[in-house]
């Protein structure tokens, strides 16, 4: 944001701008702006980075053209870490729930250019979609959004279902999970890169179960980068242990868990790995 904090009318200022350690770019800016008045600028091209954090720097010089009287207020820094870094092919895995008329996904590049878009219209309920991602190595932005505000999974309208988001590499490992119960959506801010080396120090793990309203039958979700011992908890009112339930070796599957002889009543699905939650997700059995 420029804001005019002097006695004259703003016509014009150049902005520098980008991040520390990089070279600096250069924006003219031209307009009309009185004392105490403002505009937000929008500041064209790529923000280089570094791993790790990085700052980002503006300021201003030139005011209509002259030096600046007070050169106290003319500078502004930011700090941010660098993007998560992706191989520029990947598999966009994403499941509808009841309601993908909410749902848009849209990845553009640091310019504003679509490089892939799944409308609405493209949608089909509880229907699993697998798009190969191919990108020229760069920055980009995947966004999701939901145009109800309850994502793709909200615990307040079980009704409208589940549906969930993933990235996978070319082989079907979990490179980056969503988080269904998003609200008015989520993003990513991501650098492609050719030949991206995968983390096998991390076991990434995705996990989810429906349906959260269920009579006979919960279908248990598990995505892992591999091989995983996994102990699913079923808990009742105050934390209450109901079921235990071991599977060793557990990998990208499906896995039904009968809950037909349950009470009706609130439960909680709880996902342990070597003794540590992963994940929780209430349910009504009805």
């Amino acid at each position: 944001m420029l804001r005019n904090s002097g006695s004259e009318i703003l016509r014009s200022v150049v902005i520098i701008y980008g991040t520390e350690g990089y070279p600096m770019r250069k924006q003219k800016w031209q307009g009309s702006l009185r004392f105490n008045e403002s505009t937000d600028i929008w500041l064209r091209g790529p923000v280089n980075f570094k791993a790790g954090t990085n700052t980002f720097v503006a300021r201003v010089e030139n005011p209509n053209g002259k030096k600046d009287g007070w050169i106290y207020d003319n500078e502004m820094k930011s700090f941010f870490p660098s993007p998560v870094i992706l191989p520029n092919q990947f598999i966009l895995q994403f499941r509808t729930n009841e309601n993908p008329a909410d749902n848009r996904i849209c990845i553009m590049d640091a310019f504003g250019g679509i490089h892939y878009i799944r409308e609405p219209t493209s949608l089909s309920p509880n229907t699993t979609y697998f798009d190969t991602i191919n990108l020229v190595p760069g920055c980009y932005e995947l966004n999701l959004s939901d145009s109800s505000g309850n994502g793709l999974e909200f615990w307040f309208e079980p009704e409208q279902g589940h549906g969930f988001l993933r990235l996978l590499d070319s082989i079907g490992r979990l490179l980056v999970n969503f988080e269904s119960d998003c609200g008015n959506g989520q993003h990513l801010a991501f650098s492609a890169k050719e030949n991206a080396p995968f983390d096998t120090t991390e076991n990434k793990c995705a996990f989810s179960v429906f349906p959260l309203r269920v009579k006979d039958r919960l279908v248990f979700d598990c995505v892992t980068s591999r091989p995983t011992d996994i102990v699913v908890l079923i808990k009742g009112s105050e934390n209450a242990l109901i079921e235990r339930h071991e599977y060793i070796g557990l990998q990208n599957r499906l896995t039904p868990i009968e809950v037909s002889h349950l009470k009706p009543g609130r439960y909680f699905f709880e996902v342990q790995i070597d003794g540590i939650r992963k994940f929780k997700k209430r349910f009504n059995k009805e």
